[in-house]
């Protein structure tokens, strides 16, 4: 390639410019021929990208603040913070292969029947029982769950 790609952070390259003008576009897996793309760094070193958000969130696609939606990217581990609601909807894209990872901390003396999960269709070890003040972790890959406690009040 001729430069080094230097590391800003985990989700931009440097030499971005060097990557789009000699690099295929893959898109999940098949190969689209268009010759020029912004390739994230995750996509070369394996890291995951996060975002955090909260109830008034604005500026994250995946999030919509108005419905409490989420509805994540695969490979993005999202991280919700001291949330009273969120609905979790996986992309009509999505395939089997895309997995999605959601981190959320339930805010004391919310409700929970404002934490819906319906759109994992089953789940590993069981459904969960969600604690206000908790904080789980959730990994979901075609409609199956698992989740697990980070931290209890």
């Amino acid at each position: 390639m001729g430069k080094k790609a230097s590391v800003l952070d985990t989700s931009t390259l440097a030499a971005e410019k060097v990557f789009a003008a000699t690099t295929p576009t893959y898109v999940r897996g098949h190969r689209s021929g268009v010759k020029s793309v912004k390739i994230p760094v995750t996509d070369f070193m394996g890291l995951p990208t996060s975002a955090e958000f909260t109830d008034n969130t604005d500026d994250l696609a995946a999030w919509d603040a108005t419905t409490a939606t989420l509805t994540p990217v695969a490979g993005v581990f999202y991280v919700g913070l001291a949330l009273t609601a969120m609905i979790l909807a996986i992309p009509s894209t999505a395939i089997p292969a895309d997995e999605f990872r959601v981190k959320f901390t339930i805010a004391t003396g919310a409700t929970l029947a404002n934490f819906v999960l319906s759109a994992i269709t089953s789940w590993i070890g069981g459904a969960p029982d969600l604690v206000a003040g908790n904080t789980y972790e959730v990994s979901i890959q075609d409609g199956v769950g698992v989740i697990g406690l980070v931290e209890a009040v």
